[in-house]
């Protein structure tokens, strides 16, 4: 489940943009990575060919014709580590659910409510972080990725991957269950092969509460963007999972590009190695 509409600049509207100008009904556009007025003209248009009404924002069903028509895939990975330890201190699914803290778990239950399949959850492990890479691979031999997005608790610099709150003796970080600067530069090598999963245009999310906030945040940004060869994109601030509804981010982003570029640069690369339109 995708909620993109007028007034988002992020690399997921540069995938629309392709995805609008490349196949029926076809409308050039400038690939760019704004939603201005033509892109959601576009999204009326098709979503006229769907029958649906044409309310100019992509939803889910936007969303599917356009990973059918390119094609792309898109994978969401969990941590649900936290709700697995809340199940073994008795609390029932109605306690769980209710927790706003139960950060994965919401996450999995809107989006398969939504019809989305979950690709991967975490579950209190050492070295999810490999896990997760195997299993991206695995997602991008099927077809490569145009989105990746990972929900999970998150800090300054972190993001969880298989340890909930954290709670791992000797830290998450340490037992590569999370995303880390750290992580990043001890596990290069592994995390490079990742590269491979990923669509030209394709990009990354980390949702975890102020995962890009400060400096350790936006190297940890860097360093993925670095590695996977695409966009990653984080919150500055605390997240809720688009209030359990629209899996958005809420309140400040950072991006960081391939070889530390604008978004408008990096738009205008993909979208000449793709060969697509532009007008």
């Amino acid at each position: 489940m995708v909620h993109i509409r007028q007034g988002d600049e992020d690399p997921k509207v540069v995938l629309v943009q392709i995805a609008l100008s490349s196949r029926p009904p076809q409308t050039p556009l400038r690939v760019d990575g704004q939603f201005g007025d033509k892109t959601k003209a576009a999204v009326q248009l098709l979503q006229k060919k769907l029958l649906r009404q044409p309310t100019g924002e992509v939803g889910g069903e936007e969303w599917k014709a356009m990973m059918e028509a390119m094609p792309f895939g898109v994978f969401d990975h969990t941590d649900i580590d936290e709700t697995i330890v809340a199940m073994i201190e008795g609390k029932t699914e109605k306690q769980i659910s209710a927790d706003d803290h139960q950060y994965g778990i919401r996450a999995k239950i809107e989006l398969e409510r939504k019809g989305d399949a979950v690709s991967s959850v975490g579950i209190g492990a050492s070295n999810g972080v490999g896990l997760l890479v195997c299993r991206i691979l695995q997602a991008g031999q099927t077809k490569q990725l145009g989105l990746l997005r990972i929900f999970g608790h998150g800090g300054k610099g972190l993001q969880m991957i298989s340890a909930g709150r954290g709670g791992i003796p000797g830290g998450a970080a340490e037992h590569a269950a999370a995303l880390t600067p750290t992580i990043t530069r001890r596990m290069r090598p592994e995390l490079k092969r990742a590269a491979a999963a990923f669509r030209t245009y394709g990009s990354a999310e980390l949702h975890g509460c102020r995962v890009a906030d400060g400096s350790m945040g936006r190297l940890l940004l860097k360093d993925l963007a670095d590695e996977w060869g695409v966009p990653i994109t984080a919150a500055v601030d605390r997240q809720r999972v688009g209030g359990g509804k629209t899996l958005r981010f809420e309140g400040r982003t950072v991006t960081a590009f391939p070889g530390r570029v604008t978004l408008r640069a990096w738009a205008e690369r993909v979208a000449a190695l793709s060969a697509y339109s532009r007008a």
